[in-house]
């Protein structure tokens, strides 16, 4: 639980260090808390389920959720109720299981 609680004030300090001078500093720092949310995320949805590319899932989830920060001036208030909707999105996609099964 202190992780996820550091996690979330790394977050918003670099939330804040990227809104004041868009530093890519800060963004890395921000790539690396939003991965890390996602990914334990994830994880605690698949909890006793096997689920292919689970990190690359994360990192997709990931991915959505930095371009609506850098580019849509989205500001996160609290990390982990923003990207929950994106990795529920991208672990249950119709289409990534689609290609699952067919894999």
């Amino acid at each position: 639980m202190e992780e996820i609680v550091e996690n979330e004030c790394l977050f918003q300090e670099a939330l804040n260090g990227w809104v004041q001078n868009h530093d890519k500093e800060f963004s890395d720092k921000m790539w690396f808390c939003i991965y890390e949310c996602c990914k334990n995320m994830m994880k605690s949805k698949a909890n006793g389920i096997i689920v292919p590319d689970l990190e690359s899932k994360a990192m997709d989830a990931t991915i959505k959720i930095m371009d609506k920060i850098l580019n849509h001036d989205v500001r996160p208030k609290k990390l982990s109720s923003y990207c929950y909707l994106w990795c529920i999105g991208e672990l249950y996609n119709k289409k990534n299981k689609q290609w699952e099964r067919a894999a």
